[in-house]
């Protein structure tokens, strides 16, 4: 970007800018992670230039994928993974870029057991079929949420719209019990049901 200024009766500032050639992305790698690449890739919206992807360098872009890329870890069974900033290296004449993810997992977590105390308003085996949690599986928070609107839903076909369920994980050298309360509360009931207008005989 240059400045010049325009003689006149009115001074006037022009800024002339040259973007320079854009920019392709070359490659693009993730170092540290434990996953594999082929589930990696899913987390990011950078791709390299290929024979179907333009592959262009949006930096904007490269700062959402890792955080992107830290939530997809945490989602499988690592709940401390952290990304640190990208890495971006431009080639000398500035067209293409090589961009390095570099990752820190931290530790992976696995579901220990799953209970599910309270009400017994639906047998808590049939519960614990629906929960999306299994001994042995990667622990992760939104899991264990969805667990806990599966268990809301499940009781609440019940009659009991205003249940309220509890989660709670308890972690201890890599593994999280999880543990659903259910308290039911009330169960609505449907009264009279009226019908009003014209009736046909």
């Amino acid at each position: 970007v240059t400045g010049r200024i325009v003689p006149g009766r009115d001074v006037l500032v022009r800024f002339e800018v040259d973007e320079g050639p854009r920019v392709h992305v070359a490659a693009v790698d993730v170092a540290g992670s434990p996953l594999p690449w082929g589930e990696v890739r899913e987390a990011l919206g950078t791709r390299e230039r290929g024979l179907v992807t333009r592959g262009w360098f949006h930096r904007d872009q490269v700062e959402r994928d890792a955080q992107a890329l830290a939530a997809f870890l945490r989602g499988r069974g690592y709940p401390e993974a952290t990304v640190a900033e990208p890495r971006v290296v431009f080639s000398e004449d500035r067209t293409q870029v090589r961009i390095t993810f570099t990752v820190d997992p931290g530790r992976r977590v696995e579901v220990g057991d799953v209970r599910i105390v309270g009400d017994p308003v639906v047998p808590f085996d049939q519960l614990r079929r629906a929960v999306p949690l299994a001994p042995g599986a990667a622990w992760s928070e939104r899991a264990v949420q969805e667990g806990r609107r599966v268990i809301e839903r499940r009781v609440a076909r019940r009659g009991h719209l205003a249940a309220e369920v509890d989660a709670v994980s308890e972690r201890r050298d890599g593994v999280a019990d999880v543990i659903y309360r259910v308290t039911a509360g009330p169960q609505t009931r449907i009264g009279r049901v009226l019908v009003g207008g014209l009736v046909r005989t």
